[in-house]
């Protein structure tokens, strides 16, 4: 059978109770035979049900388990985890004002009291084609900066960029033949409904022929359609004002996005160029 952790806690609590009444009566003991008096040479049985039930009634209570120290606990970890996330905010604007003096301090020193920093370097390159994070003078000082670059790495950012002019002047190829054929479709049938309207009249008669055989087909249909539109439309829960708002909300935004990706396309282009007419 199992033990009750509950009956452990209690039995160690009154053994504890115990111990320090144990160590009083030593105490007591010696002064009493300093003094000459009479010593007690055991302790009373009165004493020790005193204390063990005094042990018993009093329930533990852990200075981490309190209502108190958990808030403190808690506001404490908001406060780390405001902190954390203030910090991990700041790093990337520090991690950008160090790149521009860096580039700044290179440009006007060009030697004197500046060192080669090859983290700064990592971070230039790594965010060449992303927006926000290096400006279009911080740019132009980059690629002066590159034009000095030897090696592998060179190397790789001329291929980075022409792999990225590359595909730009291939979606715009691709987008001005998808026109083209559109336009072409669309001279082809009207070419189509030309030819067809200008069928020879046996295909009229053939038709005629035909028709009524269909209209006893057709009489039908036509009246189970009239008994349904006789009968009650069930009434709509959405408003059709505020639907066809979303619609034009989502379209808007749909359009907003495809013209914000072509644009950032064609600003990586740019500097992609650039970057291989310096290096190149």
């Amino acid at each position: 059978m199992k033990p009750n952790g509950k009956r452990i806690n209690l039995a160690k609590r009154a053994e504890e109770k115990l111990a320090s009444v144990k160590d009083r009566m030593a105490k007591s003991q010696k002064n009493a035979a300093r003094a000459g008096a009479a010593v007690p040479t055991s302790i009373p049985d009165e004493t020790l049900v005193e204390t063990a039930a005094e042990a018993i009634e009093q329930p533990a209570t852990n200075p981490r388990n309190t209502k108190k120290s958990r808030k403190k606990r808690s506001k404490k970890a908001r406060k780390l985890a405001a902190a954390a996330a203030a910090d991990k905010a700041a790093k990337p604007d520090a991690e950008k004002s160090t790149a521009i003096e860096y580039l700044t301090l290179w440009k006007s020193a060009r030697g004197a009291g500046w060192k080669f920093n090859k983290n700064t370097q990592s971070w230039l390159l790594k965010y060449i084609y992303t927006p926000g994070k290096i400006s279009d003078d911080s740019f132009a000082l980059l690629v002066e900066y590159l034009e000095g670059l030897k090696g592998a790495a060179r190397d790789r950012i001329y291929q980075e960029a022409k792999k990225i002019s590359e595909a730009t002047a291939d979606s715009s190829d691709s987008g001005s033949s998808s026109s083209s054929s559109s336009s072409s479709s669309d001279s082809s049938s009207s070419s189509d409904s030309d030819s067809s309207s200008s069928s020879p009249s046996s295909s009229s008669s053939d038709s005629d022929s035909d028709s009524s055989d269909s209209d006893a087909e057709e009489v039908a249909p036509k009246k189970a359609a009239a008994a349904k539109s006789a009968a009650p439309a069930p009434a709509s829960t959405a408003d059709p004002v505020k639907a066809a708002a979303r619609a034009a909300a989502k379209a808007e935004k749909k359009k907003n996005r495809k013209a914000n990706r072509k644009a950032v396309a064609k600003w990586k282009a740019l500097r992609a160029v650039e970057l291989m007419r310096a290096l190149g």
